[in-house]
């Protein structure tokens, strides 16, 4: 039997992914951000806190919370793509 080479170990197991891979993934994901991304992901819960925040005439905390929400959103896509799943990268 012959040992593998180190392309067939790593095509078989994956490379691991470093940081630099996350920061990478998620600056491509800030950069492909369009509003469709962000309101497609309000949830009702945030719904409610954007339009209570307006109808009290706090512009600032709307937009805090659809920052907060686009943050979240790009890192579950970086982490998909870097992880296939939607949790590993939190937002900071």
């Amino acid at each position: 039997m012959n040992a593998i080479t180190k392309q067939e170990e790593r095509a078989f197991y994956g490379v691991p992914v470093t940081a630099t891979d996350e920061e990478i993934a998620k600056q491509r994901f800030t950069s492909a951000f369009t509003p469709d991304d962000l309101f497609q992901n309000i949830d009702h819960d945030d719904e409610e806190q954007i339009l209570k925040a307006l109808a009290d005439g706090d512009e600032l905390e709307a937009g805090h919370i659809l920052a907060r929400i686009r943050k979240q959103v790009i890192c579950r896509y970086a982490s998909q793509a870097c992880y296939g799943n939607s949790t590993t990268i939190q937002p900071e």
